[in-house]
């Protein structure tokens, strides 16, 4: 299980701190003090959370570092989407924050390469019979369900 150590929420949390002093949204936020209430969230050493969890502003390099570190590191082992989701989770929060994850695992270069594929096997060939003229039989063959490049 994947436990972050005790330098690494230190580091995070700082940027996201730092990111959150930036975000329009969370600025918003910390204004409207009844929006606050209302969306469950609370401010506490000028950090905001949703409930447990802290809520990660709107900026792609800390999101994308935040899944690196849940997904692509070396103890998480590629994980997949239901557990990296479970794992992130209990740190933080974002909005549309599964369908990010689930877009970064569908895009992870390893996990295309190694997880298996979920598929039947195909179906059993059935061969032409021997033709007695040239072009008496003309056969095309589809290649379909090829893996994304």
């Amino acid at each position: 299980m994947l436990e972050l150590s005790p330098k690494e929420p230190e580091e995070l949390i700082a940027r996201i701190k730092s990111c959150q002093q930036h975000d329009e949204m969370c600025k918003r936020l910390r204004e409207n003090k009844s929006q606050l209430a209302s969306k469950e969230l609370r401010e506490e050493n000028k950090i905001l959370y949703r409930g447990s969890p802290l809520l990660v502003p709107n900026d792609k390099e800390l999101k994308h570092a935040i899944l690196e570190k849940f997904h692509d590191h070396p103890t998480s082992g590629h994980v997949g989407i239901k557990k990296t989701s479970e794992l992130i989770s209990r740190y933080f929060v974002w909005d549309k924050m599964s369908e990010e994850i689930e877009d970064y695992i569908k895009g992870c270069q390893r996990c295309q390469k190694t997880k298996a594929i979920q598929l039947k096997p195909g179906g059993l060939l059935f061969p032409h019979s021997i033709p007695q003229y040239p072009w008496e039989v003309i056969s095309m063959d589809f290649i379909t369900h090829l893996p994304k490049s």
